[in-house]
């Protein structure tokens, strides 16, 4: 196997001391990089280390150590283009946030392991089995964030991969806890691959540009990903995300040109995705299921909602309530905002019949074409009086339509 691996050397700027290293070792030894630190070849070969917990003091299965101090000092040591930080398959317990502090370092597991609390039995552990692990203690708020630093107003290209963050919530926690917090304006990080859940929030994000998310399984905790402040060309893709009833599973405020797609986002959060002050997005290809009205929820221009499958469930048999008091008029999808294209969802609903399933509240130029509507009910569509110049076309009958009196707002069918 040796024979395989390509080794590197490293040395002093004087040209003097060379040091054979391999990708093989920097996962199983320790090496002493003391001396490196301005080496400019160093400093190259540096981006590609990856430095294992193991090797500098982590603890796995012990909940009275924290496992945080050790990461924070290997990530402060990284240089200024980065490295890598591995944690391997075990239970790290975190009593204090794990802080990223330098452009493109890397939070790399080995795997994510089991995904749900009901992967496992629980006669032999509090937590889901296997996977790289970082446990929150139930007095820790967040598990992994991004700190301050004086290397200019943003963060750029920190990924955090295969691991599995998990909060306290199964435990008894203390405090409010967020499993990956983006606290400051950031470029480009990507999250990928985790397991998250046993939170308050999944993800919060706030000012970030080109977030890329995508394939994680964030569920069985009251919020999922919240983007907040203004953000630009984020992208949320194929995840799995499942909240909890006063829950918002997909929260954005003042995205520029969000794309999110492929993604499935089960019951039962009190709204799926809220969209506020959204500019240029595409939201389409999704599979959203919900118990509840208001499920979607956006306001904006220039919006494109399309071919996404939207499930309105009974749960136990009946339609519930509203948990934060909206009325079936407020309508499973409200809409607030100019130029919607609103095209080929399928919208399977379980509501009351009298209930409201797509609601224009205000705004103007909006386009709702070839949606199918299932179920029976008099207000598949709904426009407010105040909109102007909405074109429905082929998506319900005369009936099933409310122009609100404003003749500008027309039904083809």
């Amino acid at each position: 196997m040796m024979a395989d691996i390509d080794y590197g050397y490293l040395k002093d700027d004087d040209g003097q001391r060379f040091y054979p290293i391999t990708n093989y070792e920097l996962l199983t030894n320790k090496p002493d990089l003391s001396g490196y630190a301005k080496s400019s070849d160093l400093s190259n070969y540096a981006s590609k280390l990856l430095f294992n917990i193991d090797n500098y003091g982590a603890k796995s299965g012990d909940r009275n150590f924290d496992n945080a101090p050790i990461i924070n000092n290997l990530i402060n040591k990284l240089p200024s283009n980065g490295g890598t930080i591995y944690i391997p398959v075990g239970d790290y317990w975190v009593n204090t946030p794990i802080i990223i502090n330098n452009n493109y370092v890397h939070i790399v597991g080995e795997n994510s392991g089991f995904r749900s609390n009901i992967d496992h039995d629980p006669t032999n552990s509090n937590r889901p089995g296997g996977g790289s692990k970082l446990c929150l203690t139930p007095t820790n708020p967040i598990g992994l964030k991004l700190g301050d630093s004086n290397i200019g107003d943003r963060l750029s290209g920190v990924v955090f991969d295969n691991l599995n963050i998990v909060g306290a919530a199964a435990i008894g926690k203390q405090v409010s806890q967020t499993g990956i917090y983006l606290n400051r304006n950031s470029d480009g990080v990507k999250i990928i691959n985790n397991v998250i859940m046993n939170l308050d929030f999944g993800v919060v994000a706030v000012g970030s540009d080109a977030l890329h998310l995508s394939n994680n399984w964030i569920c069985e905790l009251t919020n999922g990903v919240h983007v907040i402040g203004s953000s630009q060309q984020c992208q949320i893709q194929n995840n799995y995300i499942g909240c909890q009833p006063r829950g918002i599973s997909l929260k954005f405020d003042n995205p520029y040109g969000a794309t999110v797609t492929g993604n499935n986002i089960y019951p039962d959060g009190f709204e799926c995705i809220e969209i506020n002050n959204g500019t240029i997005c595409n939201i389409s290809g999704n599979n959203f299921q919900s118990f509840y009205t208001g499920a979607i929820k956006m306001s904006g221009n220039n919006i494109l909602f399309s071919n996404n499958m939207i499930y309105l469930r009974k749960n136990n048999g009946n339609w519930s309530s509203d948990p934060i008091g909206r009325d079936g008029k407020y309508g499973a999808i409200h809409i607030d905002g100019d130029d919607y294209t609103i095209n080929g969802n399928h919208i399977l609903s379980e509501q009351p019949s009298d209930d409201t399933r797509i609601l224009i509240m205000s705004g103007s130029g909006n386009k709702l074409s070839m949606n199918t509507i299932s179920g029976v009910s008099n207000r598949k569509i709904v426009i407010n009086g105040s909109c102007n110049n909405t074109l429905s076309i082929y998506n319900c009958s005369d009936s099933e339509f409310d122009g609100g009196g404003n003749s500008s707002n027309r039904n083809i069918n």
